[in-house]
């Protein structure tokens, strides 16, 4: 009867889908829109009293947090079938995502509508540690085994004030794994079409004195599309010593290697023809990387703490695009200190949170030139850096037991150098003051309600200022590039009175003065003008009945370009609408049948800033798991799962740019078949 039941339902959708057309997409978004009113969402959406780090750099109750947060865990990371955070963040937060190269690897993020800067417009941390680099190269996604990871923070809304650079659009922290209880051996083998593999291997255990969690994991595929596989190899070792009561010490080690192909862009006529071919035939990158990062936690007395983290990152690798006639080697290093002092004592006889902070960060970039694949003839060598120290605080105090006034200011100074083999040392220094204010009133397990506001700023690449790629030595160094500076606004509710069910609602509006655009008339990076977004972002979550649950996330954003002469034209790589929602039914005999349906709305090309082209045409995909996870061996962690991405094998381009020559697009993955395994032992 289950067959039966999952078959009829699966040619429903398909006959629905082939029926597609622009009424299609109508309909959905219509439904997206009218389900968030009565409170359908993403399958994340956190439990009540949960506890979050990354809103405050502290822990705190999701519900006094003023932000839209969104937590996904080690649990419905396994149950979701996906292999890779990308997908992880899109289907399971509504997150934006694209990719050049047709997997994940170089995935870019997006998040509130920031367009083709907005790799730099979204903080990306492991750990509490930046990974964002200092240029405009994507994060490297595929050096995280998800074997690692036990939970994602996600904090929509800027957050400059405890963060600083980068952190504009959202926070996105990636915590690692602890070990914990009994020594456990867990195996998680998958796999799937396109030579897809990936094994996950972990051993883990340990108590308040002394814990431990080792993994390894291994991800391959060749790809849906020709020259786009890739290849990860990577392990991870997690240590945690209570010395003492008060005084606990983390040891963070882990290491990746990777090798991934580029495939190149194709006209719209031969996408139609053939989406799955690739032009460029040898171009391909290959990197290692590793990070560590030790963490000392003391507690001074019952209301007061001091917390530093040391932190180290190296990328080591390069690329080689024989289409460009560049081949690049690089090696970039991180280094970190983080102290902060968080104190509860409390104020004016009321409760009371004080945090005051240093971030510091060392960025020095090394890159060589070469004339060939082999690396025989230099033809440039460039030593570039990145170092700022910024000054942070912000305190949290409780008007009432259920009103939070918080207040927030930082001071960061940044400098820039750069020097090549024929020009000498070159740098600019920088200055980011950031403040924010917010109210937040929460009922306990009814709702919350906040307002907030954020003076903000990014600093420039440093390959915006300093031009040490291409055919050319490092010839100018644009001193007059300036800081993306703006205000932020936001009102956002939650709602977790009703029975099964928890509404989301946050309605911002962003000011972004002398953003930086590339100027293809002067060929340089400029303080173009003023950028508007307006948005709005509903979340639900329904338990509909024991057998029934209903996840849904729908955003809105109204992109807008406010400078002529391009004024109030619609910024490039910004869909105005997306949707998620997800659907799973708890069958009998311990299976369950979820469901992931993305609908992405279109965008123009970037770099098509008057809007004159043709839009890349919105898609939606649809996904299908099927979950068995036996009672009996519920202490073992047993989980057998098989499912199919992109059920209907939809063709689309999810990535695209405007040329001298003609239009080019980036054909996203087609249909993919896994299936696997999960045991502990």
């Amino acid at each position: 009867m289950v067959k039966i039941w999952i078959g009829n339902v699966l040619r429903k959708l398909k006959n629905f889908y082939k029926k597609g057309g622009e009424m299609k997409n109508q309909i959905i978004l219509l439904l997206i829109f009218l389900l968030s009113f009565s409170g359908f969402t993403q399958e994340n959406t956190v439990e009540l009293g949960e506890i979050v780090i990354t809103a405050k750099r502290m822990e705190e109750e999701v519900e006094k947090t003023p932000a839209n947060v969104i937590i996904i865990d080690e649990e419905e990371i396994k149950s979701s079938g996906l292999s890779t955070l990308p997908e992880i963040l899109e289907k399971k937060s509504g997150i934006h995502w694209r990719s050049f190269s047709g997997n994940p690897s170089q995935a870019q993020i997006d998040l509130r509508g920031y367009g083709e800067q907005s790799q730099g417009k979204v903080l990306i941390l492991l750990d509490g540690r930046r990974l964002n680099p200092p240029d405009m190269a994507q994060i490297e996604w595929l050096q995280i085994p998800l074997e690692n990871i036990e939970r994602i923070e996600i904090i929509r809304g800027s957050n400059t004030v405890l963060y600083g650079d980068n952190a504009v659009g959202g926070v996105i922290n990636i915590i690692t794994k602890k070990g914990q209880g009994k020594p456990t051996l867990t195996i998680s083998p998958v796999f799937g079409s396109f030579n897809f593999n990936n094994q996950r291997i972990s051993f883990s255990g340990g108590d308040n004195k002394f814990s431990y969690l080792v993994t390894g994991e291994h991800l391959s595929t060749s790809g849906w599309r020709e020259r786009t596989g890739f290849n990860t190899k990577g392990g991870s070792i997690n240590l945690a010593f209570g010395l003492k009561e008060n005084l606990t010490v983390n040891l963070n080690l882990s290491g990746l290697s990777e090798y991934y192909e580029m495939p190149g862009g194709l006209t719209k006529e031969q996408m139609e023809a053939n989406p799955r071919q690739a032009l460029n035939l040898n171009d391909d990158a290959e990197y290692d990387f590793l990070n560590a990062g030790l963490g000392i936690e003391a507690d001074i007395n019952s209301n007061n703490k001091f917390q530093i983290n040391f932190a180290y990152g190296r990328r080591d690798g390069g690329y080689n695009m024989e289409s460009w006639f560049s081949f690049v080697s690089s090696i970039l290093e991180t280094f970190a200190i983080t102290p902060r002092f968080i104190s509860t004592n409390p104020l004016l006889g009321k409760e009371n949170k004080f945090i005051l902070g240093i971030d510091f960060y060392n960025q020095p970039l090394k890159i060589k030139q070469y004339l060939e694949r082999e690396r025989i003839n230099l033809f440039n060598e460039a030593n570039v850096r990145k170092k700022s120290t910024g000054f942070y605080f912000q305190n949290d105090f409780y008007i009432t037991e259920n009103l939070i006034l918080a207040l927030g200011g930082r001071y960061e100074n940044a400098c820039i150098s750069a020097q090549d083999t024929n020009n000498p040392l070159e740098s600019k220094d920088f200055e980011g003051i950031a403040y924010k204010s917010s109210f937040t009133y929460f009922v306990p397990e009814k709702t919350k309600i906040f307002f907030k506001y954020d003076r903000i700023y990014r600093y420039p690449f440093t390959d915006e200022i300093a031009y040490y790629y291409g055919f050319a030595p490092v010839v100018f160094f644009n001193k007059d590039l300036k800081p993306e500076k703006g205000n932020s606004f936001e009102l956002g509710t939650e709602i977790y009175s009703l029975k099964n069910l928890k509404l989301g609602l946050s309605i911002f509006y962003n000011i972004i003065e002398d953003e930086i655009f590339y100027n293809p008339l002067t060929w340089m990076n400029e303080n173009i003008g003023r950028t508007k977004r307006f948005g709005i972002e509903f979340k639900g979550d329904w338990k509909l009945t024991d057998f029934i649950d209903f996840h849904w996330i729908y955003t809105y954003i109204d992109a807008k370009l406010d400078y002529e002469p391009y004024e109030n034209k619609r910024i490039p790589l910004v869909p105005v609408h997306k949707g998620v929602v997800g659907l799973t039914f708890n069958l009998p005999k311990d299976f369950s049948l979820s469901t992931n349906i993305v609908l992405t709305d279109d965008f123009y090309l970037g770099g098509d800033y008057d809007n004159n082209q043709e839009p890349i045409p919105g898609w939606t995909t649809f996904d299908i798991f099927l979950n068995y996870k036996p009672k009996k061996f519920e202490k073992n962690g047993l989980n057998i799962y098989f499912g199919i991405e992109n059920l209907f094998n939809k063709i689309y381009s999810n990535y695209g740019f405007e040329g001298w020559s003609g239009n080019i697009y980036y054909p996203a993955s087609g249909r993919n078949i896994k299936g696997g395994i999960s045991f502990k032992f």
